[in-house]
């Protein structure tokens, strides 16, 4: 207990950790008896609509998010109570400028990717972005502070009454729309921005007076954070709004159960990802290069070292687990799984890219490659959609993502010297200390110290 007490690394870590696998488990819960509520179609158009807002989020998210943790982790003059007063009235205003791009688009966009219903969807949905100001900004406040508990439970009330409602659809047989689904995920984030206020109140400090300067900085800083998780959910997301595009939601209702049971695989990434950032912001600052450079080598091996079993098993029998999480009527996902299952080994490498830059204040680089990779991704989805149907989606976000490795790990060389090769050497290291470990409890403590 002194060592989960004094540990960054592992106190954060288990509370990360936990949030996005109950937020996987939740969502994969609900995923599990939607699919068997809903029709393809249904489905389908349910599916565009979670890509849809998780662009929203993830911009949003990025405006604001990465510079109030980067400026109040680093805060050594006691201005919190001004970064925080900044960030909130950058949230505001961000959030009513994506209310009304909402309100003017929602028709556009529910006719260009075929589904109608899907007008109705965000206009519900305007609600939900208003009630994720206060619930991400006490988010965002807690990770500048090291501390993740508040997140977990936040995020825990948030999804588990969403899952509820989604049992209470399926097992009861009752009557639904997909608008109600909607209003039921805002009534959970009103719920746990309550709960996450019960643990971030201590670390709120408002000011009088809004100061503009730190709105400018923050905006400046944010930017390319914004373009990043805008361009990052539109490269995420291109294969399926392609495919709504071209071919309808039944069409994304397939692509998206394949695309869902690789979800697992990015769990670690995730963890990794929000535990990283803050350390590097400072780690950046104090000690230099030499730092970064262990940082990313030490988490992306460790993150491969938690993937690869899980690839392997997904590699070898897709057609089992398509059947376990959506029944025979998908099983013509299978090969589509295990494409995308492949690409699903880059994604540390790039998230984590990312979040080196951002926290090292070379945001830019990171938003200049994933514009280009979005970019490559949508034109690659559009021609090999065109020519292969639902199988081109997922060979063109394949072959996206390996230009992506190549490049983010050029320039990681170039500015860091980090090396791919060492990455590899830390996934076998984290796998020998793993393997020590289990002999140690099996062997005895006496063996180990000889070996030592």
């Amino acid at each position: 207990m002194k060592l989960f007490r004094q540990s960054y690394w592992l106190k954060s870590g288990a509370f990360v950790f936990m949030q996005r696998l109950s937020t996987l488990l939740f969502g994969f819960g609900a995923f599990f008896f939607l699919i068997r509520a809903l029709s393809k179609e249904e489905f389908g158009a349910w599916a565009l609509f979670l890509s849809i807002s998780a662009i929203v989020e993830m911009g949003k998210n990025g405006l604001v998010q990465n510079g109030l943790v980067k400026f109040l982790a680093a805060d050594e003059e006691k201005k919190e109570a001004q970064i925080i007063t900044a960030s909130l009235v950058l949230n505001l205003l961000l959030s009513l400028l994506v209310i009304v791009g909402l309100i003017l688009l929602a028709p556009l966009m529910a006719r260009w990717l075929n589904t109608p219903i899907l007008e109705g969807m965000l206009y519900c949905y305007t609600l939900n972005v208003v009630l994720l100001i206060p619930f991400s900004q006490l988010s965002f406040i807690q990770q500048a502070n090291y501390d993740f508990k508040g997140i977990f439970f936040a995020n825990l009330i948030r999804q588990g009454l969403f899952f509820l409602f989604v049992l209470a659809i399926f097992f009861f047989s009752l009557p639904y729309q997909l608008e109600w689904l909607i209003l039921v995920q805002g009534a959970g984030i009103l719920l746990g921005s309550g709960v996450a206020y019960l643990f971030a109140g201590k670390y709120v400090f408002l000011h009088r007076r809004v100061s503009w300067p730190w709105v400018h900085q923050l905006f400046h800083y944010g930017k390319y954070v914004f373009g990043t998780n805008i361009s990052s959910m539109l490269m995420k997301s291109a294969d399926q709004l392609m495919l709504g595009i071209l071919a309808g939601p039944a069409a994304v209702a397939m692509f998206n159960v394949a695309a869902r049971a690789t979800n697992f695989v990015e769990v670690p990434s995730f963890t990794m990802a929000s535990i990283v950032f803050p350390k590097s912001a400072a780690k950046g600052q104090k000690e230099g290069p030499a730092a970064i450079k262990r940082l990313y080598e030490k988490s992306v091996g460790a993150i491969h070292a938690v993937l690869l079993p899980v690839v392997l098993v997904v590699l070898l029998f897709p057609e089992l687990v398509i059947f376990i999480i959506a029944g025979k009527e998908y099983l013509e996902s299978a090969l589509l799984l295990q494409v995308v299952v492949i690409y699903c080994l880059f994604i540390p490498f790039l998230r984590q890219f990312g979040t080196i830059m951002d926290s090292v204040g070379k945001p830019q680089i990171n938003f200049w490659l994933i514009c280009m990779l979005a970019v490559i991704n949508i034109t690659l989805n559009y021609f090999f959609i065109s020519a292969y149907g639902v199988m081109g989606a997922a060979f063109a976000t394949l072959v996206a993502y390996c230009i992506g490795f190549i490049t983010n790990q050029l320039i990681l060389y170039r500015l860091f010297r980090i090396s791919t090769f060492q990455v590899v050497k830390e996934l076998g290291s984290f796998y020998r200390q793993g393997y020590k470990l289990l002999l140690s409890r099996f062997t005895g403590r006496q063996w180990v110290e000889k070996k030592q």
